[in-house]
C-alpha cells in the first residue's frame, strides 16, 4: 500500500483503515486455497467492464442529479474509491448509506453505470459499497464522448452571423448528436446551431442541430438531446480530431 498524500491525514487514515480491514479479513497468503484473494481483480472483470481510470467518474442520485465528480483510485468487487480531481479543493460530502449511481466509461468509451451505497464520504475521498452493475444497452450508431459540462453557445438557426448566443453546457457529444444543458426552454424539433470548443487550443466547432428530446431538471434547467445535420467528411474529421485532443486533455487533468 502506498499513501502519497501524507499532507492530508484524513485520506491517509481512511486508506490505513481499509488496508487493516482487508488484512484482517483475508486468509493467510501462504494457504493454497487463497487463490481467489490474489485474483480479486481478475474476478472483478467477470462482473464489471474494464472501467477507465483515465477519465473523470461521476456520482449521481437515483433521479439523475449530479452529486460529485472525481477520479477512480480503487475498485474491487466490494467497493470503489473516488478522490478529488487535480486542481479541485474538495468533494461534496454524501450521507452514509445513501443509494447512488456511478456513471463512468470503459476502455472503448461505452457508458458504464453502477448502483452503489455510500460507505464513507469526506472532502477528500468517497468510498462506495454494495456495487451492482446496471444493465445498459445502446442503439446509438456512435458512442458519446463525455465533455463534463463544457461551456458552449446556442444560436437560432436564422442567426446567420451567430451574433446572439445563449450559454449552455455540453455533457457529451458524438458525430450523430449531443446532450446539452441550458437555462432556456426550447420546443421539440426546433432547428438551432451549437458552437463549442471541445479542447483548449482547438478553436470552436459548430453544428446545425435539431432538438430531439427535452427534460426539465431539478434545478429548473433543461437537458436536451440534439441531433446534428449529417456531417460532411471534413467536419467529421475535424470533430474526431478535436475529440481525441479533448480526451488527451481530460486524461492529463485526471492524472495531474
Amino acid at each position: 500500500m502506498k499513501i502519497s498524500k501524507i499532507e492530508y491525514p484524513e485520506v491517509a487514515i481512511l486508506h490505513i483503515k481499509k488496508f487493516i480491514k482487508s488484512v484482517l479479513a483475508s486468509p493467510d497468503p501462504s494457504e493454497k486455497n487463497n487463490v481467489d484473494f490474489f485474483k480479486k481483480d481478475e474476478r472483478r472483470t467477470l462482473y464489471f467492464p474494464a472501467v477507465s481510470s483515465d477519465l473523470p467518474i461521476e456520482v449521481r442520485s437515483n433521479d439523475g442529479e449530479s452529486l460529485l465528480t472525481g477520479k477512480l483510485t480503487s475498485f474491487n468487487l466490494s467497493e470503489l474509491a473516488i478522490e478529488r480531481l487535480p486542481g479541485t479543493f474538495s468533494l461534496s460530502i454524501l450521507p452514509t448509506g445513501k443509494p447512488v449511481k456511478v456513471h463512468c466509461y470503459d476502455k472503448d468509451m461505452e457508458a458504464v453505470n453502477i448502483s452503489a451505497k455510500v460507505q464513507e464520504s469526506t472532502r477528500f475521498i468517497c468510498w462506495l459499497e454494495d456495487l451492482r452493475l446496471i444493465p445498459f444497452s445502446s442503439n446509438r450508431a456512435a458512442p458519446r464522448f463525455p465533455l463534463f459540462n463544457a461551456p458552449a453557445q446556442i444560436f437560432m438557426a436564422n442567426d446567420t452571423y451567430m451574433s446572439n448566443p445563449t450559454e449552455c453546457k455540453v455533457l457529451d457529444i458524438s458525430p450523430i448528436g449531443a446532450r446539452i444543458v441550458s437555462e432556456y426552454c426550447y420546443p421539440d424539433d426546433l432547428p438551432l446551431r451549437l458552437r463549442v470548443e471541445l479542447a483548449k487550443g482547438c478553436g470552436p466547432i459548430s453544428f446545425r442541430c435539431l432538438i430531439a428530446r427535452a427534460e426539465m431538471q431539478k434545478d429548473n434547467t433543461f437537458e436536451y438531446g440534439v441531433i446534428f445535420a449529417q456531417l460532411d467528411q471534413r467536419k467529421q474529421h475535424e470533430l474526431m480530431m478535436d475529440m481525441q485532443k479533448a480526451r488527451e486533455q481530460l486524461q492529463k487533468k485526471v492524472k495531474g
